[in-house]
């Protein structure tokens, strides 16, 4: 059905991106081991760009997308800086990076995005 092919393209999609961001780290022999700290900033620019509504509606999605690409990729460049500057290992670094991200986003969620008539985060 329409819905169970939406509902596999919406679990695929993050992981087929994630996959790709791995690629390219790879190919230039950066260890990315914790590239889900770009996932988690890519969704925090791309949930930004939705709760503003900046923009008209019909550049909302792309400037979503472009946004989180942004935002991952400014992630992953506080690793690459530390190891290009002081020999930080990069798994490590990426690795705890990715923790940080993720408890960035339960700040959010908890925290600034919280919606002020309920104690738990919720969807629309």
């Amino acid at each position: 059905t329409s819905d169970g092919l939406s509902q596999t393209a919406t679990a695929a999609l993050p992981l087929v991106l994630v996959g790709l961001a791995s690629a390219v780290a790879m190919r230039v022999r950066f260890w990315n081991i914790g590239v889900e700290g770009q996932l988690w900033l890519g969704a925090i620019a791309s949930t930004w760009v939705a709760l503003n509504g900046s923009g008209p509606e019909v550049l909302r999605l792309p400037a979503m997308f472009v946004l989180a690409a942004l935002a991952g990729a400014a992630w992953i460049a506080i690793p690459l800086f530390l190891k290009l500057k002081w020999g930080v290992n990069e798994v490590i670094s990426t690795l705890l990076l990715g923790s940080v991200a993720f408890l960035l986003v339960q700040h959010l969620l908890f925290g600034v995005w919280r919606d002020p008539s309920n104690s738990f985060p919720v969807t629309a």
